[in-house]
C-alpha cells in the first residue's frame, strides 16, 4: 500500500467495523463509576479495619504483659569518703569461654571512667578491644587479650 489515500481508506474501514462491534461507552459510564466507588469503599473499610486492629493490639499490650516491678536502683558514691575529689576507674566486661582450656578470660568491654566530684561530672572513654598494645613479655597484642596474660594486675 504505497498509496496514502488507499491506506487511509483501509484504516477508516477497519475503524468503522470496530465501531459496530463496540458498545457505546456513555451507557457504561454509570456502571463503571459504581464499581470504582465500591472498590474504594472496600479499600477504605480494609484500611480502617487494619488501623483499628493495630491500635487494639498496641492498646492491649500492657494488659498482656505481666506486671514487672523494677527493683530500686542502689546508688553509691564512686569516691570513698576522705578520698581525693578525682577518681579514675577501669571497668572491664569479661567473658569466659566454656570451650577454652584453663581460666582463659578475655576483656570484651573496656571502659575508663574519670570522676570529678568538684564539678559533679563523669567522663567515659570506651576502648575498642581490637586496639593493639605492647604487652611486656608477650609483644604486641590486642588490648582485649592482654587481660589473659596479666589479669587485673
Amino acid at each position: 500500500m504505497s498509496d496514502p489515500s488507499a491506506f487511509s481508506a483501509a484504516l477508516s474501514a477497519t475503524f468503522a467495523r470496530h465501531e459496530q462491534d463496540v458498545p457505546v461507552a456513555a451507557a457504561l459510564r454509570p456502571a463503571i463509576a459504581a464499581g470504582v466507588r465500591k472498590r474504594r469503599a472496600r479499600r477504605r473499610w480494609r484500611m480502617s479495619g487494619a488501623v483499628a486492629f493495630v491500635l487494639a493490639l498496641a492498646g492491649s499490650m500492657p494488659l498482656a504483659l505481666p506486671d514487672r516491678v523494677v527493683p530500686p536502683i542502689r546508688t553509691e558514691s564512686l569516691l570513698a569518703a576522705g578520698s581525693p575529689d578525682v577518681g579514675n576507674f577501669l571497668l572491664l566486661g569479661t567473658d569466659r569461654r566454656p570451650e577454652a582450656a584453663g581460666d582463659t578470660v578475655r576483656a570484651d568491654a573496656i571502659l575508663l571512667l574519670h570522676v570529678d566530684a568538684d564539678t559533679r561530672t563523669v567522663y567515659q572513654l570506651s576502648i575498642p578491644r581490637d586496639v593493639l598494645v605492647d604487652v611486656p613479655g608477650f609483644g604486641t597484642q590486642q588490648v582485649g587479650t592482654a587481660f589473659v596474660f596479666g589479669g587485673t594486675s
